[in-house]
């Protein structure tokens, strides 16, 4: 990874940046993005991946897409946002698990399950012009849970795919 560029006090979009958020993103590598803790113009504070600032994938807290999403009709009324945005399909299909995969209480309750992991999502790097990141599970023989998942890109994705299969050959 190459050297930081500071960022606090640049404006992208709706988005101030107040300072380094001390997280980072997790790779199998060690080296991670920064996460900027930023404040949106209409008061609420987000944690905002570097590159999501910088190449304008994240321009606000989610308030500018609902606005447009108000002024076209479509906004949901369970949980403020449609059902194609990118982190309800990942809860989505997360819920819908695999062979012996199960997910925490947590984020299945019908009534909070969503919120608890999208808080968690945001929380740990997530924003919501993410495009490239997908959650995945840190230990493989453990469920989804907060505990156990993080944000990866998909090429680290494919590359842990390949290596785990590797390994069992």
């Amino acid at each position: 990874m190459g050297k930081k560029i500071n960022l606090v006090g640049q404006r992208f979009g709706r988005l101030k940046v107040v300072q380094d958020s001390g997280k980072r993103t997790e790779y199998s590598h060690g080296d991670g993005h920064v996460i900027w803790a930023c404040r949106c113009d209409c008061g609420k504070r987000v944690k905002v991946i570097s590159g999501n600032l910088r190449y304008a994938h994240t321009k606000s807290c989610g308030c500018l897409k609902k606005e447009q999403m108000r002024t076209l009709g479509r906004v949901n009324i369970k949980h403020g946002e449609n059902d194609k945005s990118r982190l309800y399909v990942a809860w989505i299909n997360i819920k819908r698990g695999g062979k012996r995969i199960k997910v925490c209480k947590e984020w299945l309750d019908k009534k909070v399950g969503y919120f608890s992991f999208r808080a968690w999502a945001l929380d740990h790097g997530f924003s919501v012009g993410s495009c490239n990141f997908i959650v995945d599970r840190i230990d493989r023989r453990k469920n989804y849970s907060p505990s156990n998942c993080r944000f990866i890109t998909r090429s680290e994705m494919m590359r842990r795919v390949w290596k785990d299969g590797r390994k069992n050959h």
